[in-house]
């Protein structure tokens, strides 16, 4: 199977990828738990580099899990990687080249998912040059294929569905969702609604694909007719729904930063925060200063829990500002880049069958995550007054770092959805309005 050739589709936003090196504004060599493959393992420890040689005998810790998680590079006190030199670039690849790296190394931030009996190449948006690519890129999604030797596409590592578990449904209900993700005739958050709607309704019919063709050509017919961008416009706005998740998914992101551990003054130690987390947070501060209804306030702690009994007003009053004009502004300049967020959603994640969730689980979920940054987004545009090519780009990056290792993350996502009692479709769908 390895030896073998496999079709390969590759989008735009992977043929155009160039690592950024020093340059980078959030590299990959820090704050990351980094396994070592068996065999750089061993290469790396008897290198004919001194420096690398050094290096691996001082800074890698056996584990022996398996062939490739056979150990793992121990990070330095700034949480960096030690095999860094002055000017942040890998001393590995510069001295002994890409292939001496840990299979790790090699392979991020590149994806490779079956698709049936094709290999879907994606990127992880974790790293900042592929959130470039991906959100700017207006031809991100344009497709290419090859022939390529599965052992040459991330050392044989390839995640998604080959065609024995690819489910009879996926094809046409991902084909659907990217039609509808491309329906210029529609706004965007009806988009979502009408794509929302579909995967509700389909969830009774996934093992009947005709079925799900007469529904499909039932719902274009109901857009055409604006039966659908109707019933959108008549569901119910819920500020006390969207204050409460955002509230409980914010905390959640706060404290897995260690913010409150920077100074702990009980156990004396000193804790440092990852360059990641200081650009999430900075994000997030534009939201808590857009919160924020008095000059004495500011002078609050920086990084406070957003949980004031006045905050939901305050936030509500905040979404609404931002949507009435400052993010229409940017993004009626830039339809492509919200459209090409959730084409990589249901592109890249291959709507969360390997952690064991339904179409519409897997749209809960992905509104959740539209939510908060957008939520996001709006706290930077109110405070700045605009919202900027920049500022968006460092906090979809930043988010997807931190919601990058997902199965603790989505389940977390569920809980809340059901204590805020959003488990009707009116509920989730009134974080659109």
């Amino acid at each position: 199977m390895l030896n073998n050739s496999v079709k390969v589709m590759e989008p735009s936003f992977v043929r155009s990828f160039k690592c950024a090196g020093e340059t980078c504004p959030d590299h990959c060599c820090h704050s990351w738990k980094v396994t070592v493959n068996k065999k750089s393992y061993k290469e790396l420890k008897k290198s004919s580099n001194i420096i690398i040689r050094q290096l691996a005998n001082d800074n890698m810790e056996l584990t022996r899990t398996s062939v490739e998680n056979y150990a793992h590079i121990k990070m330095d006190d700034n949480n960096n990687c030690p095999f860094l030199d002055e000017n942040t670039l890998c001393n590995i690849h510069k001295n002994c080249g890409h292939q001496a790296l840990p299979h790790t190394c090699q392979e991020y931030p590149r994806a490779f998912n079956f698709f049936g009996d094709q290999v879907e190449a994606s990127m992880i948006m974790s790293c900042p040059t592929v959130t470039n690519e991906v959100l700017f890129n207006t031809e991100a999604f344009m497709f290419e294929s090859s022939s390529k030797l599965i052992t040459d596409l991330n050392n044989g590592k390839i995640g998604g569905l080959p065609e024995d578990n690819l489910p009879v449904w996926f094809p046409t209900i991902r084909d659907f969702c990217f039609n509808i993700m491309l329906s210029e005739g529609l706004s965007f958050n009806e988009r979502l609604f009408i794509m929302g709607m579909y995967l509700k309704q389909a969830e009774p019919h996934l093992n009947n694909p005709a079925k799900l063709a007469q529904m499909i050509n039932s719902y274009i017919s109901m857009s055409e007719d604006n039966t659908l961008q109707n019933m959108y416009k008549n569901l119910p706005a819920i500020p006390a729904l969207k204050w409460h998740i955002f509230q409980h998914q914010d905390n959640k992101f706060v404290a897995t930063t260690g913010v409150k551990l920077i100074t702990d003054e009980k156990d004396n130690k000193n804790y440092t925060v990852s360059n990641s987390d200081l650009r999430f947070l900075a994000c997030r501060e534009h939201l808590l200063s857009a919160l924020r209804d008095d000059k004495d306030e500011k002078n609050n702690k920086k990084h406070s829990k957003t949980d004031d009994n006045n905050t939901g007003e305050m936030f509500d009053k905040m979404l609404a500002q931002a949507n009435n004009s400052l993010l229409p502004e940017y993004f009626d300049k830039n339809p492509h880049i919200l459209v090409n967020y959730i084409l990589y959603y249901l592109y890249h994640h291959q709507f969360l069958l390997k952690e064991h969730k339904t179409p519409f689980q897997f749209y809960r979920i992905m509104l959740v995550d539209y939510f908060m940054l957008t939520s996001y987004l709006s706290g930077i545009a109110v405070n700045l007054g605009e919202l900027t090519d920049e500022w968006l780009a460092q906090l979809f990056q930043s988010y997807s770092r931190r919601s990058q290792h997902r199965i603790n993350f989505i389940e977390g996502i569920e809980e809340q959805l059901k204590s805020a009692g959003s488990e009707s479709d009116a509920a989730i769908f009134s974080l659109l309005k």
